[in-house]
């Protein structure tokens, strides 16, 4: 009984290890390529250190500016405050409703408004771990934030209601999921009648490489309109606030009653107290679009040509989709200007393109606080370029900048049209931004173009106030010339098992998961050796009078054979892992290949090892 018991026992213990093998090939082959491409973003998220440092203790390639890794923290942090101050973009303010009033009581309406768009997904992420929630940015520039709203969607019935985006394989879908109205309790409601000095609706939208992103994704849902349109019955002063990272169909601002609209962008881990800051007035926005806001964005020849294309006898791993680029240079504003222009010259009818129903928001469109004033405008040529200067004037009541952007327009000539070249009717060619103007103060803004290539670098601004934006903005942090000398490999993930340390010479999870199976091999390559020993003895004494056991043992030896070809492929994996800057990874696997060799030695000899 005790042999059939321990027959039984050790057949079950081979195939559970079979099993356990072939799961962990699926996750390594799976593994590996993604992996290897976010083996950083792996190491971070568990904790580990994602790169070694050569020439001592304290390496110096170029002499940092900073004293500690803390002021460099404190500089990183500035930097991303100030860039979100820099790029907030203000697109509406009727009756000049912002900026609101120094200690305005606000409700932060939509889920959004506890998920805020931080960054984008896969590369593009952001810890989300120590930054600033809205709330808290606001209440920090002052503002009194609606705490029974902020509850409802931070942890009350509203927390049921989160937007979607795919992961970084592109799988899943993108979705909105805002608050239906009927979720919203008497409680919730009536809350805002107390904190009315403005109603906040928070629209949020993210992106992710991978997959792109559906044109209904770029409209609002039925339940955000029903939310905006609550707002505005509710409130007599309600702002828009888009913290999205695409431009979007805002047929919204022409329907109902909103008063200003502000484009955030994401803000990066630290930049959302800047939006306090644009709201409250310290900051007057000076941010200006990057992108042509159109009314009717699926009918872009980009949009139109964008679809799902596979070529269907690829051989290339993830390499059977593409993309035929038709629209060609006529992309974004390029497209729109161009388009407009064939209409004005007479070589396309009217009735096919109308600019107003089309654009809602041109390239380069920002609103300010304040108003300026463009005098003694200038342009001198010389031999390779065109210098352009222009007096920039505060003419209004609040501190702020302004962005000066030059663009080309160059003739389709009867050259371009026989060779069929492609033109834009116009193309921005340079951009300055001034530094912070008191009322009254200037400043004259020079930008060069060079002829040949057409693009802008700027040569000077010379500032009447106080230093120049460059001065201003340039933090010594951001140079490449001035940081440690550190040497990047892909060493960092450390495993301790039975007292020997594994170091992952890759630095990822596929590295990690076949040094855990590397240790599991030994004990399951002497189960299995025993198993055919017992199966081959079995063969012999059955194969003359049981037909039946024969079968059965036969059919077993196979199993057992595809599980040693299974832990011999994990062998081969372990065995072919590149080798980083710590050294062979194959060397640092010769004990477990010593262990294996010594499981296989004695379970032959009959010899169990301790």
């Amino acid at each position: 009984m005790k042999k059939i018991l321990g027959t039984i026992a050790r057949r079950l213990l081979a195939i559970v290890l079979a099993l356990v093998m072939v799961v962990l090939t699926v996750v390594v082959v799976v593994g590996t390529p993604l992996a290897n491409n976010y083996r950083n973003m792996v190491s971070m998220f568990l904790s580990q250190t994602t790169f070694t440092a050569e020439g001592g203790a304290n390496p110096q390639y170029f002499t940092s500016d900073y004293a500690s890794a803390e002021e460099v923290d404190r500089a990183a942090t500035e930097l991303s405050v100030q860039i979100e101050r820099e790029g907030i973009v203000l697109m509406k303010n009727e009756g000049n409703v912002l900026p609101l009033a120094n200690g305005a009581k606000v409700s932060l309406l939509s889920q959004n408004s506890v998920d805020l768009v931080y960054g984008g997904a896969g590369a593009g992420s952001i810890d989300t771990s120590q930054v600033d929630n809205l709330k808290n940015a606001l209440e920090k520039n002052g503002f009194k934030v609606n705490p029974t709203l902020w509850d409802f969607y931070e942890t009350g019935a509203g927390a049921a209601y989160r937007k979607q985006v795919p992961n970084i394989m592109g799988q899943g879908a993108f979705a909105a999921n805002e608050v239906p109205m009927d979720i919203y309790t008497e409680d919730v409601i009536s809350s805002m009648d107390e904190y009315n000095d403005a109603g906040i609706v928070v629209i949020g939208r993210s992106g992710s490489e991978s997959v792109d992103l559906p044109a209904d994704y770029l409209t609002l849902t039925e339940e955000e309109k029903a939310l905006i349109e609550f707002a505005c019955g509710k409130f007599d002063t309600v702002v828009l606030m888009l913290n999205v990272t695409n431009a979007m169909d805002l047929s919204v601002l022409d329907i109902y009653n909103i008063d200003a609209c502000i484009w955030v962008g994401a803000t990066g881990q630290e930049g959302a107290v800047a939006i306090g800051e644009v709201l409250n007035g310290t900051v007057s926005p000076s941010g200006n679009t990057v992108d042509t806001w159109s009314y009717k964005p699926a009918e872009a020849p980009a949009a139109v040509n964008l679809g799902d294309y596979t070529i269907t006898n690829s051989e290339v791993v993830s390499g059977n989709k593409y993309i035929v680029y038709e629209e060609g240079i006529y992309v974004g504003y390029r497209y729109y200007e161009t388009r407009y222009e064939d209409v004005v010259l007479g070589n396309e009818k009217a009735e096919n393109f109308k600019y107003d129903e089309q654009v809602q928001f041109p390239f380069g469109y920002g609103l300010s606080y304040t108003t300026f004033d463009w005098t003694d405008y200038t342009v001198t040529e010389s031999a390779d370029s065109f210098t352009i200067s222009v007096k920039v004037t505060n003419t209004g009541d609040y501190a702020g900048k302004e962005t000066v952007q030059i663009y080309l327009q160059k003739p389709y000539t009867d050259y371009d049209k026989a060779n069929q070249l492609e033109k834009a009717s116009v193309e921005l060619v340079g951009y300055e931004k001034t530094e912070v103007l008191e009322s009254g103060a200037f400043e004259i803004v020079t930008i060069e173009v060079m002829l040949e290539s057409n693009e802008a670098h700027f040569t000077s601004v010379t500032p009447c106030v106080t230093a120049s934006i460059e001065e201003a903005a340039a933090q010594p942090f951001v140079s490449s010339h001035k940081t440690p000398k550190l040497t990047f490999s892909n060493s960092g993930i450390e495993f301790l098992v039975s007292s020997m340390k594994f170091t992952n010479a890759s630095g990822n999870i596929e590295a990690s998961l076949s040094q855990i199976v590397i240790v599991l091999a030994p004990a399951s390559i002497a189960v299995l050796i025993v198993e055919i020993k017992t199966s081959f003895s079995a063969l012999v004494a059955s194969s003359a009078t049981n037909s039946t056991s024969l079968q059965s043992e036969t059919a077993f030896s196979i199993n057992v054979l595809i599980s040693s070809i299974i832990l011999g492929a994990f062998l081969w994996q372990i065995y072919s892992i590149p080798t980083g800057e710590t050294g062979s990874a194959t060397e640092s696997l010769g004990l477990e290949a010593d262990l294996i060799a010594l499981y296989v030695a004695s379970t032959l000899s009959g010899v169990v090892p301790t």
